[in-house]
């Protein structure tokens, strides 16, 4: 499954569904920069939202980094 906008509100609340609900291998787009990756802004976000990190469960999330606003 592929989710984009994984660190944004709906996104973060949609992806922590997923991890509860099913047991699919999620893989998200997430936005970087030359500061932060992928894969520091989806666990900051995700501390923000749930006060905790994300457990055992993170093994099913593969972070993709890219924008799909940009051409390929």
């Amino acid at each position: 499954m592929l989710l984009t906008g994984a660190t944004g509100f709906f996104g973060i609340y949609m992806l922590n569904n997923l991890l509860e609900d099913t047991d699919f291998n999620i893989y998200v787009m997430v936005r970087s920069n030359n500061e932060v990756n992928g894969e520091t802004k989806l666990k900051r976000n995700w501390i923000y939202y749930f006060e905790s990190q994300i457990g055992a469960e993170y093994e099913r999330i593969h972070i993709i980094e890219g924008n799909i606003e940009l051409e390929n």
